[in-house]
């Protein structure tokens, strides 16, 4: 049986709280239970993680109490931040087109122009424009060309 497929940053646009029963096995299963990659497998229960393992723990949702994750665990992520560049139009009409009218978590979500801020032709600007201008209405932190972003811990 294949497990669902990844959901990336699906909680920012989602309405629905994420239930257990959408959880993949692999999050619900105690600490000591085999997973699907059993070559990833640690060699004994008291391995330390890893950093990524660690940095994935920590942003893991849905997991089993006392649920470690290890490499080859399949886990549903709520990030800190989820960060868009000049690609966030094609994203937002998506977005408006499919009827969604409000971001689930807007200060998960950022939003900056740093990849084509040289071309300053019409088609561009304007798209830029409206960029800012959904960003604006749904409380989405948006960056314009040449500010930086940081992001807080």
């Amino acid at each position: 049986m294949r497990p669902a497929p990844l959901r990336f940053c699906a909680e920012s646009y989602s309405t629905t709280p994420i239930h257990r029963q959408d959880a993949f096995r692999t999050q619900l299963e105690s600490a000591g239970s085999p997973t699907l990659f059993s070559y990833f497998d640690s060699p004994a229960p008291s391995q330390p993680q890893t950093l990524t393992e660690k940095i994935i723990q920590r942003y893991s949702v849905g997991l089993a109490p006392g649920k470690k994750v290890k490499a080859g665990d399949y886990v549903t992520l709520k990030p800190q931040a989820c960060m868009t560049h000049d690609n966030s139009w094609p994203v937002a009409t998506k977005f408006m087109a499919i009827g969604a009218s409000k971001i689930h978590d807007n200060q998960q979500i950022i939003m900056t122009l740093d990849h084509d801020v040289q071309n300053k032709s019409e088609s561009n600007l304007k798209k830029y424009k409206q960029i800012e201008e959904f960003a604006s209405k749904h409380g989405v932190r948006f960056y314009p060309a040449g500010r930086v972003c940081y992001l807080r811990a």
